[in-house]
């Protein structure tokens, strides 16, 4: 299935950034739990709370740690979770299935959208222009089947 054949559409049309509900949380204070916590470098470990518990799209703010690292800088996630800033967190609209999305993500060079003279930051601003593909809702969903 090559993705890359159906129209695009900015981020900026299809996902509401929820980066202002991100909250910081400390190593020394986080008390090991059943919910997953990711920040600037991914996964951190678990967690006892949770800020978010809906399916939602994590995108890295600092691509040269995903890039030198090998790991990926899209992730769909799909309930309760603890997100730390240093990652952007976008709510998928009706148009966008997150798993869909997080592989479309993962596809694309996003270098080009980021800004640093030491680190590719990725801005908010910046991402609302990314232009990803978006196949029919019925695609997405055996995109998103076939990832499980």
């Amino acid at each position: 299935m090559n993705v890359r054949s159906y129209p695009e559409m900015r981020l900026a049309d299809i996902v509401e950034f929820l980066d202002d509900m991100r909250r910081d949380l400390p190593v020394a204070s986080r008390r090991p739990g059943p919910y997953p916590c990711f920040g600037g470098n991914g996964y951190q470990g678990t967690t006892d709370a949770y800020l978010f518990d809906e399916p939602l799209v994590l995108l890295a703010e600092d691509l040269s740690a995903y890039t030198q690292s090998g790991k990926p800088h899209a992730l769909a996630i799909p309930g309760k979770a603890w997100v730390s800033p240093r990652i952007h967190v976008m709510r998928p609209g009706p148009r966008i299935v997150a798993e869909s999305l997080a592989c479309a993500l993962e596809d694309l060079d996003l270098t080009r959208y980021a800004s640093g003279a030491r680190r590719n930051r990725l801005t908010r601003a910046r991402a609302l222009d990314i232009r990803v593909p978006v196949p029919a809702l019925e695609v997405q969903r055996e995109i998103a089947a076939a990832l499980v």
